[in-house]
């Protein structure tokens, strides 16, 4: 689930990046959603998250397809997120 992933995989690379000097970009998401109510894959937008300290937040606390619509960073073609990944990276 997404709360073990947050538990066990997200919070110790976190707690062991908060002294880097240099930040890391990492960037959380699956490669296709999936319907919960007929539980196949789907086409559409995918959530992502995305954690560099140069990047603005948006309002979104979640994570799931619903409030990943309602984020301020909407991508329709794969290679905008890749965009945005290498301009991010390239601030290290």
């Amino acid at each position: 689930t997404i709360e073990d992933i947050d538990a066990q995989v997200l919070a110790p690379i976190l707690q062991e990046i908060k002294d880097w000097s240099t930040p890391p970009l990492i960037a959380l998401l699956p490669d296709h959603i999936t319907s919960t109510t007929t539980k196949t894959h789907q086409a559409g937008s995918v959530p992502f998250t995305v954690y560099h300290p140069s990047l603005e937040p948006d309002q979104v606390h979640s994570f799931s397809e619903s409030e990943a619509k309602k984020g301020i960073y909407q991508f329709n073609e794969t290679s905008e997120l890749m965009d945005l990944l290498v301009k991010l990276n390239k601030k290290n």
